[in-house]
């Protein structure tokens, strides 16, 4: 295709000069090389032509030099992507678009305190991992409650894992409730009585810290011995108690253990003492008034007792203690 004649033509400011074809089509592509203005959304003038330049134009009369004016954006506009609703997508759509909703714990009746608690331990990278390479209760992994108990739980997480629809923990909730007969305990309808999240989540972290060993020379286990659940979990804290009655009653420290920190979410409309935030609520926690023998004074006498945290653990697990309740 050779050309009849070269055009300026000038777009945001810049000119540019192109070869005219003999059709428009050929006309609009050498323009979108120069320009990034894409051919069908360009708009051409010049007073070579009456009016916007159309595709039936005839081009044959077009004098060298002619200013020809591009408008139209050169930048390529993003197509409107359709909505689609992860409700209506099937489940290899939700798998290819990485949108799979994760999978849930059924309520085996007032089990909603286990289904909330194991929920939140797996998502403990290292915890799952331990898990992940213990034995299976189904075949019958370890004689021991503390190490059915633990294989019971791995197999309850593996199954999460390889499903998105919900997993019935017939087998674990069996042995929980064998285990720690307080969590069998029945209603006045006979049904089974709700429990507390707190406590099956201290008993849990101690069967797994019974059962589960880590690696010592593993970043997983940043703590001096090999005890997975201690290394990532546990807590400890120096508490000091002094006497409020006797300057001579010397302090009593000891140091203390545990898998969470209370904090105290006391407050609300007409209270006095407001708890905004989890630091003010922690403070509280670790100060209390006691009451106990003084040798001094030959009585008993008040008491204030400190806490002082000496180690976080990777994994922080924060109880909410309100009105003598408590969720964690």
């Amino acid at each position: 295709m050779s050309a009849l004649s070269q055009v300026t033509v000038k777009h945001a400011g810049t000119a540019y000069y192109v070869d005219v074809p003999t059709t428009v089509a050929a006309f609009r592509v050498s323009i979108e090389a120069v320009t990034g203005v894409p051919a069908p959304r360009m708009k051409l003038m010049s007073k070579a032509w009456k009016g916007l330049l159309k595709d039936d134009t005839d081009l044959s009369g077009v004098k060298p030099g002619v200013m020809v004016t591009c408008m139209g954006n050169a930048e390529v506009l993003v197509q409107p992507q359709k909505v689609v609703f992860v409700e209506d997508m099937t489940d290899e759509e939700k798998t290819a678009a990485a949108v799979t909703l994760p999978s849930g714990l059924t309520n085996l009746g007032n089990t909603c305190y286990m289904n909330s608690t194991l929920q939140c331990m797996r998502h403990i990278p290292e915890l799952r991992a331990a898990l992940a390479t213990g034995p299976s209760a189904a075949a019958g992994g370890g004689g021991s409650m503390d190490a059915g108990f633990t294989a019971a739980l791995g197999d309850m997480y593996r199954a999460l894992d390889s499903s998105s629809q919900p997993h019935t923990p017939a087998m674990f909730v069996q042995l929980l409730r064998s285990a720690f007969p307080r969590f069998a305990e029945r209603g006045a309808r006979g049904g089974f009585a709700q429990q507390d999240a707190e406590e099956l989540f201290r008993e849990t972290c101690g069967v797994l810290a019974r059962t589960l060993r880590a690696d010592a020379t593993s970043a997983e286990a940043p703590s001096h011995d090999n005890n997975l659940v201690r290394s990532l979990m546990e807590v400890r804290s120096r508490k000091t108690i002094t006497c409020d009655e006797c300057d001579e009653e010397p302090p009593v420290a000891s140091t203390e253990s545990a898998y969470n920190v209370v904090c105290n979410i006391d407050g609300g409309a007409g209270s006095a003492r407001k708890i905004d935030h989890i630091r003010d609520g922690l403070l509280i926690g670790m100060q209390g008034a006691l009451e106990k023998n003084s040798e001094k004074l030959g009585r008993n006498a008040s008491w204030t007792g400190t806490s002082r945290i000496e180690r976080l653990p990777p994994y922080l697990c924060i109880q909410f203690m309100r009105l003598g309740q408590s969720s964690s």
